[in-house]
């Protein structure tokens, strides 16, 4: 449960076995490559993989379009496919790609075939579009050696401004009016030009009609069966791409990723560094993992060779391990950023404080339950990406906090817990609503003690690193400070026995002003001059305005767990106010409020709830002893994009 330590090493293999050193670190996935800059690339050329992963890709991404998926599953598992490293690697070995390609290429030829003729006769019908009653063949619209025909249309009003514009030509036009909007305009060929920009110029559309022998109902006729005909074809066609996208996506979407890896393989060995007659990797491996790699590596290629080698000022990548019930809270920590390789993980130290502080944000019983049911059925029916499930496992033990919060604050949908059983109120500790203080006390107290917590878990930092002076000095007399407040606010509360509380009480002043003291003469210790280390000491005693303002924070776990718990409250006396006494059309709006209300409070109050319980890891606690934030570990790996891997079956007993 830490960062793991790793090492940079540098692997030599025979050029022509470069794709086999870089198919092995992909299969075993610890290695995190690295582009070595004391070293010359080799030349990056293309094996084929990358033209034929385009093309499953593009395969996949035509049959996805056509495959419905489950909307849960689709939300939940992107309607990636389910295999197992059995199936994959049958399936890499022997496949029908190319009549599957064939297929699909067929497929869109015969689709786009069908669309470029529902097209050509839409356009037609356009064009035809109010011209369907002309009952003189179509081919006698247009020009002959005499004379120009103009298939005009536009609205009625601009027709009528033409018609009354063109009796200058009364002589040499004739006007055939075939409805409101349509008309045929005949004239001579000397006056076809000064008609035809009189037609643009009134804002009507000269139509260019199909060159055929029928007559506009006939064609109109012909040309809107024949759509029809396409567009039953188009529908039946893509049942049949359905159908087969049903029974072929599930392989393509492993085809798929299977290509892929393999163009990984081919173009990162490709990009090697190299010599006349070797290939070289450079790369970051988990220190523990570099024995067992080698020996692997030796096994797989005879003549290869492995060597650790000086990072120099290079910072590592961070690697992260936690097991267990800890494992969840990564969520918390990589959504801020991992930690640089020498400071703590803080996985591990935030998961009990994250955990109670999200119970006491939401803070009811049934809230927490109906988060669990969710999170819970979410987990069980559906196998979830890495993150996605780690971020649900983390809010399922939220909701386990909340039930246990909930049950000391009383809170049960804003219900009071008297009227769903005596004995709950018993369970009841805390009542947020009628008297906050304590709540408030309470959560001013955790704040002080992740505070604490955060300052020694400097000092432990800074002993790690081997700055043992400097982590006594720096943190020490911070928390000495802080225990002795503790120690007077427990006295002052009557927490401590009567025989120490007189012990305190003689020698609180005493240990107060020791302590500021040690504060001033150890926080201004660096400086040279005598008085420069005097003020320097007086101006961090300034740091404890900033230590009290971080515990202050700690006040919005009250302030959320009250919010959560009134709003139910009001929810619940707003409905009962709308359902009335009798039953009837009021009963139904009851429940629609109370379903409603309550769903939009939980969901706002998760939001809330995440955010600030994050925040306060974030802001008050990392601070006190992360440095700053890492570059994590990326291994150069086997990454499903469109499959979910599962297990591989038992083997069956011989």
């Amino acid at each position: 449960m830490a960062v793991i330590p790793v090492s940079k090493i540098r692997c030599y293999v025979p050029r022509q076995q470069a794709a086999d050193l870089t198919a092995f670190l992909q299969q075993r996935g610890i290695a995190e490559l690295s582009h070595e800059t004391t070293l010359t690339p080799g030349i990056v050329t293309d094996f084929g993989t990358t033209t034929t992963h385009a093309q499953v890709e593009a395969a996949r991404a035509f049959l996805s379009s056509y495959h419905a998926v489950d909307f849960l599953r689709a939300a939940f598992e992107g309607g990636r496919a389910h295999t197992t490293t059995q199936e994959l690697a049958a399936l890499a070995e022997s496949s029908d790609v190319d009549s599957i390609l064939s297929a699909v290429t067929a497929f869109q030829s015969r689709l786009a075939e069908l669309e470029r003729s529902i097209r050509a006769h839409e356009l037609t019908l356009r064009s035809l579009h109010t011209f369907e009653r002309l009952d003189i063949p179509l081919n006698q619209v247009g020009q002959t050696a005499t004379t120009t025909t103009f298939a005009v249309r536009g609205p009625a009003r601009l027709l009528t401004s033409l018609r009354q514009d063109l009796t200058v030509f009364e002589t040499s036009i004739a006007i055939t009016t075939l409805s409101s909007s349509a008309a045929l305009i005949m004239c001579l060929q000397s006056t076809s030009e000064a008609i035809e920009a009189m037609i643009i110029a009134h804002g009507l559309e000269i139509v260019t009609l199909p060159a055929s022998h029928q007559t506009g109902a006939a064609l109109y006729a012909e040309i809107t069966t024949e759509l029809a005909a396409a567009e039953s074809a188009k529908a039946s066609l893509i049942t049949e791409i359905s159908s087969y996208a049903s029974s072929h996506l599930p392989t393509l979407q492993k085809l798929t990723d299977i290509t892929n890896w393999q163009r990984q393989v081919d173009t990162t060995a490709q990009a090697l560094p190299t010599t006349k007659r070797t290939a070289i990797v450079v790369a970051w491996v988990p220190t523990s993992a570099i024995t067992p790699l080698e020996a692997d590596l030796k096994a797989t290629i005879p003549a290869s060779a492995l060597e650790v080698i000086d990072h120099g000022d290079e910072v590592p990548p961070t690697e992260l391990q936690n097991d267990g019930l800890v494992t969840p809270f990564e969520s918390v920590t990589r959504l801020y950023g991992v930690p640089d390789y020498k400071d703590l993980d803080p996985t591990p130290l935030l998961a009990v404080f994250f955990f109670v502080f999200f119970g006491l944000c939401l803070s009811d019983v049934g809230y927490g339950l109906i988060l669990m049911t969710l999170t819970g059925l979410i987990l069980w029916r559906y196998h979830l990406a890495p993150g996605t499930k780690q971020l649900l496992t983390l809010l399922f033990f939220g909701g386990v906090g909340t039930v246990c919060a909930g049950i000391l604050f009383g809170g049960y949908l804003g219900i009071p817990p008297g009227d769903i059983h005596p004995a709950l109120v018993s369970l009841q500790k805390f009542d947020p609503i009628a008297n906050p203080l304590p709540v408030f006390y309470l959560s001013l107290v955790l704040g002080f003690v992740q505070v604490c917590f955060g300052i020694f878990l400097n000092l432990v930092r800074q002993m790690k690193l081997g700055a043992t002076k400097d982590a006594l000095l720096d943190n020490g007399p911070w928390l000495i400070f802080f225990v002795l407040i503790a120690v007077a606010i427990l006295n002052l509360t009557g927490y401590l026995p009567e025989t120490v509380q007189a012990v305190v009480a003689t020698h609180q002043t005493t240990a107060f002003v020791s302590a500021l003291v040690l504060l001033v003469i150890t926080q201004g210790r660096t400086q040279k001059n005598p008085i420069m280390k005097l003020l320097f000491g007086l101006l961090g005693l300034y740091g404890a305005v900033g230590y009290f303002a971080d515990v202050l924070s700690y006040s919005r776990l009250m302030a959320l767990g009250l919010a959560t718990g009134a709003l139910a409250f009001s929810i619940n006396s707003i409905a009962a106010f709308v359902g009335g006494e009798s039953l009837g059309i009021g009963t139904v709006f009851m429940v629609l409020v109370l379903i409603l209300g309550h769903t939009l409070n939980l969901a706002i109050s998760i939001l809330g709830t995440f955010i600030n319980s994050a925040r306060l890891q974030f802001v008050e606690f990392f601070s006190k002893f992360s440095t700053g934030t890492g570059r994590a570990f990326t291994p150069f790996t086997k990454t499903p994009q469109h499959i979910i891997v599962l297990p591989d079956p038992p083997h069956p007993s011989p």
